[in-house]
């Protein structure tokens, strides 16, 4: 769908321009841990990401690619 479209040209991008990839994949897990955290209040980060709703998916596909590309992630 669309949405790997757009996945696979962020991660094209990032390596184009030399950045490393895995930080796409920690600020998703970031944002996934205050929503968490946020519990059921509506917060900014829930209202963000409610058009979102695949985010687990979105962290494991980039996962996936940087270690398949033997990008290691950063400590």
């Amino acid at each position: 769908g669309l949405g790997d479209v757009y996945k696979r040209q962020g991660y094209d991008f990032l390596i184009s321009t030399g950045k490393n990839p895995w930080g796409m994949v920690m600020a998703f897990e970031k944002f996934m841990k205050m929503e968490q955290e946020a519990g059921s209040k509506s917060s900014y980060v829930q209202k963000m990401f409610s058009s979102h709703p695949e985010t687990q998916s979105r962290i494991d596909a980039m996962t996936k690619r940087c270690q398949k590309d033997g990008i290691p992630r950063p400590e």
